[in-house]
C-alpha cells in the first residue's frame, strides 16, 4: 500500500501522521457460529453488542474526510447478520471506499449476492475445516455445505456478470 499512496510517506517525512488507509469496523458482536478458536467467543455469548447505524456511518464519513482509502467489514461477531449489513456496505461504497469483507459465510443468499458483487472489492470467507466432519467440529455449526454452496453461487454470479470481486478462503 505504501506504493499505492506515496503522500503518506511525505507526510511522514514531514514529521505529520497520516489517517490510516483501510479501517477495519466490527459491526456487531453477534455471530451464528461458535468457532473453537474464536478470541470472542466467550464474549459473544454474553456480548452481542451491535454498533447503531448512524454512529457507524457518521465514523464512515468522518474516516472518508479524513482520508481513509477502504473499510474492511470483519468482527468480534459476523458482519453480515447486523440487521443493516447491505445499507452500511452501499452507503461505504457509494462514499468511494474500497469494501473488504470477512465473513463465515454462512449468510450469503442469492437474492443478495448482486450487493456484494457491485459493492465489494474482496470477501474472504473462513472455513475451519475440509470436509463437513472437521468443520462442524470447528466452527460449532454444521454449515459446512451450506458455506461451500454459497461460495460456489457467489463466484458463478461474478463470473456470469464479469464482475472483477476477489474470492477468497482462508
Amino acid at each position: 500500500k505504501v506504493y499505492l499512496h506515496p503522500e503518506h510517506i511525505v507526510k511522514l517525512k514531514n514529521n505529520k501522521r497520516p489517517f490510516p488507509m483501510t479501517i477495519e469496523v466490527d459491526l456487531t458482536n453477534h455471530c451464528n457460529h461458535r468457532c473453537s478458536f474464536c478470541c470472542w467467543g466467550e464474549d459473544i455469548a454474553e456480548d452481542k453488542s451491535t454498533l447503531d447505524t448512524k454512529i457507524i456511518k457518521d465514523c464512515i464519513s468522518d474516516m472518508n474526510d479524513l482520508g481513509t482509502k477502504a473499510i474492511c467489514f470483519t468482527g468480534g461477531g459476523e458482519p453480515m447478520i447486523h440487521k443493516d449489513f447491505y445499507d452500511i456496505l452501499t452507503f461505504t461504497k457509494d462514499k468511494g471506499l474500497d469494501c473488504g469483507l470477512i465473513t463465515n459465510g454462512s449468510a450469503i443468499t442469492e437474492d443478495r449476492c448482486d450487493d456484494l458483487l457491485n459493492n465489494l472489492e474482496w470477501i474472504r470467507v473462513s472455513i475451519s475445516g475440509g470436509d463437513a466432519e472437521s468443520y462442524n467440529k470447528v466452527q460449532g455449526k454444521e454449515h459446512f455445505d451450506r458455506v461451500i454452496n454459497n461460495i460456489k453461487m457467489l463466484a458463478n454470479k461474478k463470473i456470469k456478470k464479469n464482475k472483477i470481486i476477489k474470492i477468497g478462503i482462508r
